[in-house]
């Protein structure tokens, strides 16, 4: 077994395991080819480089996820490259020029509850009601520290604010961003 396989082998069986940190891990090795195929897709369509980047991750955990590494015959890099290509097609380049949308935008069209499952509150307690039952289904997804990371995001700190008040590194506070984003986007559908 080479050592590209390998590496990709205990990076998958640690995402499996649930281990700390490997999904990081593997993320950082396959960060060109989600850098490239995110390029790739904006010069085609209209839309949002950050959101179209968090998709093409999120790809990238389902293929973990997904890969056999009993096979022989297919690298994960290559099967890697297939469910990244293939999900930001469905999702971008198959869509008019015109249609993206931001998840702000999303929010403020009042299209937000249609995603949620929660109906628009009519009164202060429903409205509540509402909030305490979407902070449950957030709390429920992200981890304490994509939690942490995605509280001061919504307070419009920057990423390197939040890295200097959590003492992380602002890398890995962008990185937990973009994962919080594409894991409330599969939360909320």
């Amino acid at each position: 077994m080479d050592e590209n396989r390998a590496r990709d082998i205990a990076y998958i069986k640690a995402i499996h395991e649930e281990k700390h940190d490997a999904f990081e891990h593997l993320l950082q090795v396959y960060r060109p080819l989600i850098e490239s195929m995110t390029a790739s897709v904006c010069e085609r369509v209209h839309c949002y480089p950050d959101e179209v980047r968090a998709e093409a991750e999120y790809a990238l955990y389902c293929a973990a996820l997904s890969f056999d590494t009993e096979q022989e015959g297919l690298t994960f890099g290559l099967y890697a490259k297939i469910c990244i290509r293939n999900r930001l097609i469905t999702l971008y380049v198959r869509r008019k020029p015109d249609t993206a949308v931001s998840l702000d935008e999303l929010y403020h069209s009042g299209k937000m509850e249609e995603l949620s499952g929660v109906a628009p509150a009519q009164d202060a307690m429903a409205d509540a009601e509402s909030l305490r039952l979407l902070y449950r289904k957030i709390k429920g997804v992200l981890s304490p520290y994509e939690m942490s990371v995605f509280r001061l995001w919504v307070e419009e700190y920057t990423a390197a604010e939040i890295a200097a008040q959590l003492g992380r590194d602002e890398k890995s506070v962008t990185n937990a961003i973009s994962r919080s984003l594409v894991k409330l986007r599969a939360a909320l559908n």
